[in-house]
């Protein structure tokens, strides 16, 4: 007995059955129904053979359409710490009333903030309270929205930038035109050395450090990142310990890139 609530007063019957398994196969996108087992002897009599009911709930992958940001278009600079921030309905037809809702997403470096729980396509985004914001050039900004029947996220199409209001005209900072790991400079080094990198699409990166053998060293940086280009300081240890003098290999991986450089440590 199949029903769509817990009282079984209108239950869709399939039987009777003789084996004590059934194969139930439906086309629609989903449904959810109760159901429980019932015993019919030759005589007709009843007995209600579980003692309570259970809960089915089919679903199809999750369906939620790609969407695009509107505004304000990539590249645009904000004349004030503020501005409206808008995208398409990201739509979602495995339910008639599910509500889909949006993470707005705004990255720095490796810094991130989020704006979660967005019910609507637009939202203005006061950036007083976002110091690390204000204190870039670019920004890159993005939107998730969150459908959560199946539970699942999708990102927007793109991922778009504007440029600080503190920005000074004619200073507009530029993305990097290609994927590369720049000269390590010094190098050879004592110290420390200075890789300096950059890749042109949202991606997941790993930056590490690897010696003659192969043999991972230490993992200087991962996770997705914006594009851009990036800096950091490397001073010869591994897990606070130095390491000797000899030959290393930086390696950069971006999405599918690879790019690798020699680096020699001299102590």
């Amino acid at each position: 007995m199949f029903d769509t609530d817990t009282l079984f007063d209108d239950p869709q019957v399939i039987g009777p059955l003789a084996p004590v398994t059934y194969l139930l196969t439906r086309t629609d996108d989903i449904f959810d129904r109760y159901w429980r087992v019932v015993a019919q002897d030759i005589g007709s009599n009843l007995t209600v053979c579980t003692d309570g009911f259970r809960h089915v709930r089919k679903i199809r992958p999750d369906s939620t359409q790609a969407f695009s940001l509107l505004s304000p278009d990539s590249g645009s600079a904000l004349i004030i710490p503020s501005g409206l921030f808008s995208w398409e309905t990201a739509i979602d037809p495995d339910s008639l009333d599910e509500q889909v809702l949006y993470g707005v997403y705004f990255q720095v470096g490796y810094s991130i903030s989020i704006i979660d729980t967005v019910n609507s396509t637009s939202v203005i985004v006061d950036f007083a309270a976002h110091p690390f914001i204000e204190q870039s050039d670019t920004v890159h900004w993005w939107v998730v929205a969150d459908s959560d029947y199946p539970a699942m996220q999708r990102p927007s199409r793109q991922v778009w930038t504007f440029i600080n209001w503190n920005v000074p005209a004619g200073e507009t900072p530029r993305l990097p035109h290609t994927f590369a790991l720049q000269p390590a400079y010094p190098n050879p080094f004592n110290a420390s050395v200075t890789l300096t990198y950059s890749w042109t699409e949202f991606a997941e990166i790993e930056l590490s450090i690897y010696d003659v053998t192969g043999r991972l060293v230490t993992t200087l940086a991962r996770g997705a990142t914006a594009p851009g280009e990036y800096s950091l300081l490397w001073d010869g240890t591994a897990n606070g310990t130095q390491l000797s003098t000899g030959l290393y290999l930086a390696r950069l991986i971006a999405g599918n890139n690879v790019d690798t450089q020699k680096l020699l440590l001299l102590k």
